[in-house]
């Protein structure tokens, strides 16, 4: 099911170039999504999940129909499961692309391509285009969250340490920038 999360936060922002996670597995692209938990985009996740939840029990014979014992909602509580300041208030979604799969859609506010990475950094805020599906591996089951693009409308706090726009003053040309 195909989603299209509005207004969210961006965080470990990485759709750029594929990477693996701590030096395993197959490359992907991905992305964490803060979602203020008032956000009118709450019930909306929640029902998609809900969907496809239900997906779940059915498309794999071996629950027959029935809820499994464990699975991993996508939708997680910033509150309960992170300690850093920009998850209070929010739930976090991780969403991941493989390789194989291409790079996602990034673009502005404009839907013009953003090339460059320091564009689209963590802290900014977008919409990310998502598809909830459910999943098995290795007996546990879950309902994953795809990676299809990802459009920059604002810049924010940055998150990752680096220097924003809002860091710089406007400099004047008579301005004596070296005494």
């Amino acid at each position: 099911m195909k989603a299209m999360l509005k207004n969210v936060r961006l965080s470990y922002v990485r759709v750029f170039e594929a990477e693996q996670v701590n030096g395993a597995g197959d490359p992907i692209y991905s992305l964490c999504i803060l979602i203020p938990k008032d956000s009118p985009e709450v019930p909306a996740i929640k029902a998609a999940i809900a969907a496809e939840y239900e997906n779940l029990k059915v498309r794999f014979p071996k629950l027959a129909g029935k809820n499994p014992k464990t699975w991993n909602n996508p939708l997680r509580d910033g509150d309960e499961e992170r300690d850093g300041e920009e998850y209070q208030g929010h739930y976090f979604i991780n969403a991941k692309r493989k390789a194989t799969q291409g790079a996602p859609i990034v673009i502005d506010r404009n839907k013009q391509y953003i090339t460059e990475r320091n564009d689209l950094y963590s802290g900014c805020y977008g919409n990310v285009a998502v598809s909830f599906y459910p999943y098995e591996f290795t007996g546990k089951y879950g309902i994953g969250v795809g990676l299809n693009g990802v459009q920059k409308i604002r810049d924010g706090e940055r998150l990752d340490g680096g220097t924003s726009v809002d860091d710089c003053e406007v400099v004047d040309e008579n301005d004596d920038l070296f005494n």
